[in-house]
């Protein structure tokens, strides 16, 4: 953040040399975004190894270019020079806002900053915390109410005054921006392993609706004939500074919930696309397909089929055999007609739906069920 020294030496009149070289990139931050930086890259590179179509090199640029863009808005004469310039101001708002954490959550971090610690309770704990909280908060509604208090709330002119004269609540603005542009796109962007809690068509109103809470105060700050914030001076000059601060807060703003809008609206209306080369193959119904031999076995047990035999059948050793099996409990009856052995069914391992068998294990269920021809020869044998 600026220093005192810094605005002293920023009061004098500007020229390119001095915009360039107004950098103030504070230990602290340069080492937090490092070792956010490492830490994620550890975790991209195990997750690439174990799921590389979830996680690609465009992700890893995408969060890497988030850490950037928040390095800018924080360290770069867009810092130093907010003290001075309404406008400056309101672009670094603009960053924080629309710009940093929707490259963050592009970059879907959750999954990477896990995987890079200790696999252990730790990290277990740790998740399921992430995951309860991210449930809760990424409500849209809950994230949409966020970023209309944070945006209306620090630019009510006793908020922006005190943020202005004191660093301390300076810097509780810029992580007030950040998180409640963090909970604002993660509707939008749902980065893995989240799942969509809305749908498209119930985005684009999301995203409509902010534009609509942003265009209202970005006409208040442009169309005002009076100074709302009087840190920044007085007088015509101050109320032109005032509105081109207005008009960025309008623009760049409103394509930034606009073109995401736009982007849903599309693929909301368009129709599902056909897979590539799918006219190309028949259908499935024309091409004959052979038959496992699985289901080849259920289809015979469904259809079983009466071997005919050229020789012709002994009535009274028929009537023995089926008797004996009876006893011993091997023959199984179909509903609705036909015989077979218990081992079919024990050798194809199940009996589809439809093949009920019941087991007949008494010898007048067989003398019941067996052919009016080897009943007579039973008889025939008995006397």
């Amino acid at each position: 953040m600026s220093q005192p020294l810094l605005r002293l030496e920023i009061a004098a009149p500007l020229d390119a040399r001095s915009v360039l070289t107004a950098w103030n990139a504070e230990p602290a931050l340069v080492v937090a975004l490092g070792l956010a930086a490492s830490v994620y890259v550890r975790g991209w590179r195990r997750l690439r190894g174990r799921r590389p179509e979830r996680l690609t090199a465009w992700h890893l640029a995408a969060f890497l270019g988030g850490l950037g863009t928040l390095f800018v808005a924080l360290a770069s004469p867009l810092d130093t020079l907010a003290d001075r310039f309404l406008a400056v101001h309101m672009a670094q708002h603009i960053v924080l806002l629309v710009v940093t954490p929707p490259l963050l959550l592009l970059g879907a971090p959750i999954a990477p900053l896990l995987h890079a610690l200790p696999a252990g309770r730790a990290r277990a704990v740790l998740g399921t915390l992430v995951s309860r909280l991210t449930h809760r908060l990424g409500h849209p509604v809950v994230c949409w109410l966020a970023m209309s208090l944070a945006t209306w709330g620090w630019h009510v002119p006793a908020a922006f005054e005190l943020a202005v004269r004191d660093e301390a609540w300076h810097l509780v603005e810029h992580a007030s921006f950040l998180t409640a542009g963090l909970l604002f796109w993660w509707p939008v962007v749902q980065p893995w392993p989240s799942r969509a809690g809305w749908s498209r068509g119930a985005l684009v109103l999301y995203l409509l609706f902010a534009d609509v809470q942003n265009t209202a105060l970005a006409a208040i700050l442009t169309f005002s004939d009076r100074v709302f914030y009087p840190s920044y001076g007085r007088g015509p000059s101050a109320l032109d500074e005032q509105v081109v601060a207005g008009l960025l807060m309008w623009v760049p703003m409103a394509l930034a919930y606009l073109v995401p809008a736009g982007v849903l609206t599309v693929r909301w209306l368009s129709p599902a696309r056909p897979e590539a080369g799918a006219s190309a193959r028949p259908a499935a119904s024309s091409v004959p397909r052979p038959l496992p031999p699985a289901s080849r076995a259920r289809s015979v047990l469904r259809r079983p089929r009466t071997r005919r035999s050229s020789s012709p059948i002994d009535p009274a050793s028929f009537a023995r055999r089926r008797t004996r099996r009876a006893v011993t409990g091997s023959v199984w009856r179909r509903d609705g007609g036909g015989y077979g052995p218990r081992e079919r069914e024990s050798a194809q391992g199940s009996i589809p739906s439809g093949c009920r068998w019941r087991p007949h294990v008494s010898v007048s269920s067989i003398s019941r069920s067996t052919p009016a021809s080897a009943r007579a020869g039973q008889r025939e044998t008995s006397r």
